[in-house]
C-alpha cells in the first residue's frame, strides 16, 4: 500500500483511511467546535428508517434519555466539516412542539456523523392509530402536527427527504395525543440537496393513511390533499411551506371540531 501524508501536519496516514486524508489527530481538531451533551450509551434501541439507533443517558445530573444514531456523510476536506458544523448549529436552534431537533454531533473517526437526539416514548402513527383506533378529530390534530412541523421546517431552510410514518412518533398521556417528527435536516447535514415538494407528497400519503377508514372523506382531509399535492410540484422552500401549512389549518377545523 502506498504511503500517504496527512495534508495538515505531515504525519503518515499509511492504511488508515481517515477523511480528507487526515490522521487521527488532526480529524479530531477539525471536528465538530460546539459543546458536546455528555452521555453514555445504554445499549441498542431498535432499527430506524436510516439504521440502528442506541439508547444513552446524559451524564450531567439530568438523567435524561437520548438517542444515538450514526449517517454517512461525505467530507472531502476540513471545509465539508465546518459545512456540516454550521448546519448542525442551525438545527439545534429549530423549536417546534412537533419537531425533535438534534442536540449535538460529532464526526468519527471512521467518517461518520453521530447524531444525538432527546429520547421520547411513542409509537409510529400507524401503529398507534391500529392500537388506538382514536377518532377523527385526534387523527386530525397529529396530522395537523406533523403538517405545521413541515411547515416549520421548510420555512427555516430544512427538509427531511425521506419522511414516512416511521417518523411520526405519536405519544398518549394526559388524555392527549403528542406528535413529534424526527430526523429533519439529515439531508442538509448530508450535504445533499433534495426537492422540498418530497416532503410534501409523503406527507400527503400519510395523511391519507392515516384518515383511512372515514366515509365519506370529511371535506377538510380533501382540502389538506388537494394542498399537498399541489405543493407537491413545488421547488421553492417558501411555497412548500405555504402549502403545509395550508393542510394544517384546513385539518385543524375537524381537530378542533369533535367531528367523529
Amino acid at each position: 500500500m502506498a504511503a500517504t501524508v496527512c495534508p495538515s501536519c505531515g504525519r503518515s496516514t499509511a492504511g488508515a483511511g481517515h477523511l480528507a486524508g487526515l490522521c487521527p489527530a488532526c480529524l479530531l481538531q477539525t471536528a465538530l467546535t460546539h459543546a458536546p451533551v455528555p452521555h453514555r450509551i445504554v445499549g441498542p434501541l431498535g432499527l430506524g428508517p436510516r439504521g440502528p439507533i442506541a439508547l444513552a443517558e446524559r451524564t450531567d445530573g439530568s438523567h435524561r434519555l437520548l438517542t444515538i444514531k450514526e449517517v454517512s456523510v461525505p467530507i472531502s476536506s476540513p471545509g465539508s466539516l465546518e459545512r456540516i458544523d454550521a448546519t448542525l448549529r442551525r438545527l439545534t436552534r429549530l423549536n417546534h412542539p412537533a419537531l425533535l431537533p438534534f442536540l449535538d454531533g460529532a464526526v468519527t473517526e471512521s467518517g461518520r456523523l453521530r447524531l444525538v437526539a432527546d429520547y421520547v416514548p411513542g409509537s409510529a402513527v400507524r401503529v398507534f392509530v391500529r392500537r388506538e383506533h382514536p377518532p377523527m378529530p385526534v387523527r386530525a390534530g397529529i396530522l395537523a402536527d406533523v403538517c405545521r412541523a413541515v411547515a416549520f421546517a421548510h420555512a427555516n431552510g430544512f427538509t427531511h427527504g425521506r419522511l414516512n410514518p416511521c417518523d411520526v412518533l405519536v405519544s398518549a398521556y394526559g388524555g392527549t395525543a403528542h406528535t413529534r417528527l424526527r430526523d429533519v435536516g439529515l439531508p442538509e447535514l448530508m450535504g445533499l440537496d433534495p426537492e422540498p415538494g418530497r416532503d410534501l407528497l409523503a406527507l400527503a400519503d400519510i395523511v391519507d393513511a392515516v384518515a383511512a377508514g372515514a366515509e365519506p372523506m370529511p371535506p377538510p382531509v380533501a382540502e389538506a390533499l388537494r394542498a399537498l399535492r399541489s405543493g407537491g410540484t413545488g421547488t421553492a422552500l417558501a411555497d412548500t411551506a405555504v402549502a403545509a401549512d395550508a393542510a394544517a389549518t384546513a385539518l385543524d377545523r375537524i381537530a378542533g371540531s369533535g367531528q367523529k
